[in-house]
């Protein structure tokens, strides 16, 4: 993490890398309606209900992250991306098949060189 007003604010957790010719899938936050860093951390820390931030797991074929939402979080829109690439405009949603306060996001395991993988917070 980078502080500055030029810095660029990123949270990076790296799961393990898959088989073969897979490698790392790196997750990062990403905040929206949060015009500064300090409420970018606010947002965050009450998103996760003061919890680091979910690990991406290999489960079977399936890069997964999974988390519960605090009991005492609301007003949170939770959503998640992945990218083949990193690059501006190759993000890709992914659907939450969770139920409730579950949260779960997946993405197949497939032979692209790197997939990142993050995690959309907004609170409207």
């Amino acid at each position: 993490m980078a502080i500055g007003t030029s810095a660029y604010h990123n949270i990076v957790t790296v799961a393990l890398p898959a088989p073969l010719s897979l490698q790392v899938s790196p997750m990062y936050p990403v905040f929206s309606n949060t015009p500064d860093i300090q409420n970018s951390d606010a947002l965050l820390n009450y998103a996760l209900g003061g919890s680091a931030l979910p690990p991406v797991t290999r489960v079977g074929d399936f890069y997964v992250m999974h988390f519960i939402q605090s009991s005492g979080v609301a007003g949170i829109i939770y959503g998640a991306e992945w990218s083949p690439n990193f690059l501006p405009g190759s993000w890709k949603p992914m659907a939450d098949t969770g139920l409730g306060n579950d949260h779960v996001f997946s993405l197949p395991a497939t032979d692209l060189p790197r997939v990142f993988m993050r995690l959309r917070v907004t609170k409207p």
